[in-house]
């Protein structure tokens, strides 16, 4: 019986930023299929709208959910979902668009995650309460602290216990 092993939520001690920041969205280039961001107002100020129109090119979809990683409306309301394919090109522009990974929020797109090939969640993040989760199993955190030096700093030494 091949038994998997089982993935677990890393939080992240500190926000990744700068090196860490890059390094995270270097390594999703590594493991993920797609990635989303989440648009909570209709409109963007200017510097939302060239972060959207430079997304444009990789969307593979945009609906209105109630909930996506890390995060479940009430009450009935939504938000858009932005979904995009992931590319070096798309990487580029999210890595030069903010400074840290709680940098996707007010003018921007919020709440960057990022989906494995299979649709499951690698990376969750709820900018406005300053969270965010990997989603590894333990050889994978293992590989991180080898193959991400800077991202490894940032990120919990143990899993969160559910």
């Amino acid at each position: 019986m091949n038994k998997q092993a089982p993935i677990l939520p890393w939080p992240f001690a500190r926000e990744p930023a700068r090196a860490a920041y890059r390094s995270l969205i270097e390594l999703a280039g590594v493991r993920c299929a797609t990635c989303g961001l989440i648009l909570r107002q209709w409109a963007l100020p200017p510097r939302g709208g060239a972060v959207l129109s430079a997304l444009a090119p990789f969307l593979l979809a945009d609906e209105p959910v109630s909930a996506w990683p890390g995060t479940e409306m009430t009450m009935g309301y939504t938000c858009r979902q932005l979904r995009y394919r992931v590319s070096a090109e798309l990487l580029k522009i999210l890595s030069e668009s903010v400074d840290g990974l709680y940098g996707w929020l007010r003018e921007l797109p919020e709440d960057l995650h990022f989906l494995r090939a299979d649709g499951s969640v690698w990376l969750q993040s709820t900018a406005h309460e300053r969270l965010g989760l990997l989603w590894l199993t333990h050889a994978e955190r293992s590989a991180l602290a080898i193959s991400a030096r800077e991202l490894d700093r940032v990120l919990a030494r143990e899993p969160v216990q559910e």
